[in-house]
């Protein structure tokens, strides 16, 4: 902390410890340091954390700081320092950047209901009052403040946009960029080129000369804006780590350890070292890296690897493929047909879920035309009476497959008896590259099953792979989230889409699907 805020803090403390003040008293000492404005006009206890990157704001106009989410980024960064420095100087005109504007509004949005009705921000900054509150000329949201004799200026003095938004010519004395970069905008490296482009020609563009600049979030790849940042030699870059103590140290207690619970909401905020520990178990190592820990990804880094599939195989030793399935439970079944270039293979995987465990029943895969698919399916239905569906990408071509299928007078020509047609069921999929590359539901968050041993493989009695499994755990560990256009595997795909026909018919530990 800086000589003020230590000062500043003892006279806070000292007064707190009284029991009593004198209002003057207490506004000099929160117009002083922000970090005792936050506590005395919001009520939140302050985290050394926090204390951190006030005095990063105070020594550097320009900085960037690595954090991970849910560590109060936007609410000390923006919330509390932007009613802070205006309260200190009613003619800054500051601009909050995120990459949408639902954040930055939502936060703007608070703040105005502060100033109109907060009475120990109105103890504290007198002056803090609102001209004009709605949408400017590019249709952002913003909020003018009075600015003496009641005169306010054209250029609002609090602007809130995404990264998309329309930015009129107008200055800044002050800009957050808070948590710009999402999936869209770093999807690929032209993407992170534009928003590098954007950041550094339109938005820092509209800075005065003496004007701050503040990025915080995370990084995504090594050539985003985040990197960007931190390699420049006129900002100062500080990294935080969830698994760090603020000041680097691994290991407990980390940046945020006091639990505290909000008075009016209910709602816990912190983080004690059993909830980082539990958070690391439910997200898988990319984005645990990346999110939490703030490192970017090595391009070598593998998702999924052999030892972490190995778990699985060990899991499964000495089952065969093709199994029966016990008494009460209900198959499901995902395919990847083939998409006809002779080299593409179609695969057909069958699984289910029960007792908070994925089981693989079957892989098979081959260029099959369509007789045989039908063939295989028709196999599959035979061997698991209970069978309660197919999951198929809902593509041109198996959109073809799905009308076939449902159509019995053209399946009863493929031999399929009037038994089979009745029991089959088909579903179509529709596979977009953010649904297939998503952390929460895509192919990535097959690997927190992996990780946790959720997950068993069928192998051989020495624990080896059978050839087909082979192909799948080689497709998981050829896959790179990293490398959104490289074809992913067939087996992979199968295997994913096996899983999310689970998810979709609500196999859990304690329900089977609904037939």
């Amino acid at each position: 902390m800086t000589a003020l805020s230590v000062a500043a803090r003892a006279e806070y403390d000292g007064l707190l410890e009284l029991g009593k003040w004198k209002s003057f008293e207490m506004a000099d000492v929160c117009q002083a340091d922000p970090n005792v404005f936050g506590e005395y006009c919001f009520g939140h206890v302050q985290q050394p954390l926090h204390e951190v990157w006030n005095d990063i704001w105070d020594e550097f106009p320009r900085s960037c700081i690595w954090a991970p989410p849910e560590h109060g980024k936007t609410y000390h960064g923006v919330f509390v320092r932007f009613l802070w420095e205006l309260g200190n100087n009613i003619h800054l005109q500051l601009m909050h950047v995120s990459a949408t504007a639902v954040v930055p509004e939502g936060t703007l949005r608070a703040a105005a209901r502060h100033i109109v009705g907060n009475a120990r921000l109105h103890e504290v900054f007198p002056n803090l009052r609102i001209a004009k509150f709605g949408r400017e000329q590019a249709n952002n949201l913003a909020l003018w403040l009075e600015r003496g004799s009641r005169h306010t200026d054209r250029d609002p003095s609090w602007v809130s946009l995404g990264m998309r938004n329309q930015i009129h010519g107008r200055r800044t004395d002050g800009v957050a960029l808070d948590d710009i970069q999402d999936f869209d905008n770093t999807y690929t490296p032209a993407a992170r080129a534009k928003t590098t482009g954007r950041v550094s020609n339109t938005i820092m563009g509209r800075a005065s000369t003496e004007a701050w600049i503040r990025f915080y979030g995370y990084p995504f790849f090594k050539d985003d804006t985040a990197n960007w940042f931190a390699e420049r030699e006129d900002f100062h870059f500080r990294r935080f780590d969830v698994m760090e103590s603020v000041d680097g140290t691994p290991g407990p207690p980390g940046l945020w350890p006091n639990k505290v619970v909000d008075k009016v909401t209910n709602k816990p905020y912190g983080w004690p070292w059993a909830r980082i520990q539990s958070k690391e178990a439910e997200v898988d190592d990319i984005d645990w890296a990346r999110q939490w820990r703030c490192r970017v990804p090595s391009a070598e880094m593998a998702l999924f690897n052999w030892d972490l599939l190995r778990k699985a195989l060990d899991q499964g030793r000495g089952l065969e493929l093709g199994r029966e399935a016990l008494g009460g439970i209900a198959p499901v079944s995902g395919i990847d047909p083939a998409t006809g270039d002779g080299s593409d293979e179609t695969v057909l995987t069958t699984g289910y879920s029960a007792g908070g465990i994925r089981h693989t029943l079957d892989v098979r895969g081959g260029l099959w035309d369509d007789v045989r698919l039908y063939a295989e399916m028709a196999d599959i239905l035979r061997t698991y009476p209970t069978h309660a569906g197919f999951l198929l990408e809902d593509n041109a071509f198996a959109m073809l497959l799905v009308r076939t299928l449902l159509r019995p007078d053209v399946m009863a020509s493929y031999g399929w008896t009037p038994e089979l047609i009745n029991r089959c069921r088909v579903r179509g999929f529709t596979t977009t590259k953010k649904k297939k590359h998503s952390s929460s539901i895509g192919v990535r968050s097959l690997q927190i099953d992996f990780k946790n041993g959720r997950t068993v493989l069928p192998s051989q009695p020495d624990g080896k792979p059978w050839p087909s499994i082979r192909k799948l755990c080689q497709g998981l560990v050829d896959y790179d989230p990293n490398l959104k256009s490289k074809h992913t595997s067939d087996y992979v795909m199968s295997y994913w889409l096996c899983c999310e026909m689970q998810r979709n018919l609500g196999q859990t530990a304690t329900r089977q699907p609904r037939i």
